[in-house]
Order: structure tokens, then sequence, then C-alpha cells
């Protein structure tokens, strides 16, 4: 029985290489691994894996955003620009390429402990997931729900960055728990719904104090 074969070319597309130019490259690029040779058009099913292996090796692969190029800006491989759900950043999500961006924000600035008070369940759990791996140490208040004195000064005592996310399930009794005067340099309020933009304004606010330094 005949091995499945797949078109090379169909093979990049799922890969993420769909612009003739990153098509090319990939197609260079496994031709010089020895997994194909220029005059086939076709390539063995069980080949995926390690044209997946080979291709991640030599390129980064992003979308073109903004923030997915910043975080990967000091990898040495070549760019391939690729569809955004191939995107090793952001995998296709906008949240995904918003937190990213933010982790790399505050590991340069050195503030990695973020406390973020408010936000739905569900935000929550996607703020986890996201920051999952990274150098980021989250913290979450429930919003609608007071905690104690000594748990949120022990908080705020250790965030480097504490973020009053409004329009979200925040009640004034839990956000006032982290208003003392003595955090405001490195507390912001973000007016603003959306994992994204709490992320963008984590790293303007990190990136507007390392500029007063």
């Amino acid at each position: 029985m005949a091995d499945e074969v797949v078109s090379i070319d169909a093979l990049l597309a799922e890969l993420g290489h769909t612009s003739p130019e990153s098509r090319r490259l990939a197609r260079a690029t496994i031709e010089a691994a020895g997994l194909t040779h220029p005059r086939k058009r076709n390539i063995a099913v069980e080949k995926r894996d390690e044209v997946a292996r080979v291709l991640d090796g030599q390129f980064v692969r992003t979308c073109g955003d903004h923030r997915c190029e910043a975080a990967t800006a000091h990898d040495p491989r070549p760019r391939a620009l690729v569809d955004r759900p191939a995107c090793q950043v952001c995998h296709g999500s906008a949240n995904g390429a918003a937190v990213a961006a933010m982790a790399k924000a505050l590991k340069r600035a050195g503030r990695t402990s973020l406390l973020v008070v408010g936000g739905s369940p569900n935000a929550h759990a996607e703020l986890l997931r996201l920051l999952d791996g990274s150098d980021v140490t989250l913290q979450l208040v429930e919003g609608t729900t007071a905690v104690s004195a000594k748990r949120a000064d022990s908080g705020a005592e250790s965030a480097d960055v504490i973020v009053i996310w409004g329009s979200t399930q925040l009640a004034h009794k839990v956000s006032n728990q982290f208003g003392a005067p003595r955090y405001a340099a490195k507390r912001i309020t973000v007016a603003r719904r959306g994992i994204a933009a709490l992320a963008d304004a984590v790293v303007e606010h990190v990136s507007a104090a390392g500029e007063k330094r």
C-alpha cells in the first residue's frame, strides 16, 4: 500500500506559511533538510511533524502584530510571516499577543509581581492560562467580596504593579482596600473591559515608569 501523501503547499499552509514569501522560505528550508526536493509536489503525511520541527527551529513564526514582533525582538532567527493562528506568540488571539507583551514588559522592568483587583471569574481564568509559564507572579482579587485588611495589605505590599480593573465586577468596598496613597506609584486604574486593554495599560505604565528613571 502506497504511503499517504499530502500536497507540500497544503502542508505548509496548514503550518501557517500561506504568503508566497513565507512559503518559498519554508520550502527551501525543508529541501535543505533533505525532507523533499525541488521536483516534488507531494510529501508523505508521516513527515508532517518533522517538517514542523525543522521550520520551528529555523524561523520565528509571527503574525506581524506589533506586540508579537516586540515579544520576539531578541530572537536571532529570521522571521516568517504566518497566519495568526500559527503565530508562536499569540496563536491567533489578541489577548494572547497583549498578555505576552505585558509579561515581557514586566520582566524587562523587573516588576514581575502583578496584582489585579476586579474582573470576572472567566477573565481571571484566562489571565492565569495566558501567563502560565511566564515570569509573572499573578495575584487575583475577586471584585464583589471584600477581603481581610491583612490580606489586602499583604497583597498590595508584595505587588510591583496593582491594577484596579474598573468597569468589571468590582465593588468600591473592594477597590478602596487597595487605595492607600503609599501604593499610588505602582497602582493604575483600567477603565476599559477586556484582557487586552488591561495588558496594554500595564505595558504603558511600566514603560512610562522606566522612562522617568
